[in-house]
């Protein structure tokens, strides 16, 4: 079933939009169909997303570490990174370059995910959800804003 036959159209009244809800059944089937095709889409972006992250690793690492050394800085220490294993620096740009990844392809994610839920949601419930999504990234930019510049340097330095 393709995306446009599956979606309802923007019906006026409650009683059309449960008539359009009930043409739209999806069969089991389709939506496990629906369902593979969403999370291969989704892996692809994250594949994508690590791999450019992977190729700007250093530049990744240098804008996460900076409050850190910002901080041995003021406490008197030499500004540098430790290592205590052969493969640990290896491993961390690993972590930080599939979780930047994720993190730079998560809209990508959140879309697929919202793709595959809106079939399953009445207009109203898509109105809602459609108020709530600005909002939510907002808020969440916002957070990490606050946590990069406020909260990680007092707790680096009280540890």
């Amino acid at each position: 079933m393709t995306e446009e036959s599956a979606r309802p159209s923007a019906p006026s009244s409650p009683a059309a939009d449960d008539a359009t809800q009930e043409q739209s059944r999806m069969s089991f089937g389709d939506h496990l169909d629906e369902l593979r095709s969403r999370l291969i889409r989704a892996l692809l972006g994250v594949a994508l997303g690590a791999g450019f992250c992977l190729l700007i690793g250093k530049q990744i690492l240098a804008i996460i570490c900076q409050p850190l050394l910002f901080v041995q800085a003021i406490n008197g220490l030499q500004p540098r990174l430790q290592t205590l294993a052969p493969t640990t620096a290896f491993i961390a740009y690993l972590k930080i370059g599939f979780m930047s990844g994720l993190i730079l392809a998560m809209p990508w994610v959140l879309y697929q995910i919202w793709r595959f839920i809106e079939i399953g949601l009445y207009s109203h419930e898509r109105r809602f959800v459609k108020l709530l999504a600005p909002a939510s990234v907002g808020l969440f930019v916002i957070g990490v804003l606050f946590l990069y510049f406020i909260v990680l340097p007092i707790v680096l330095h009280f540890f």
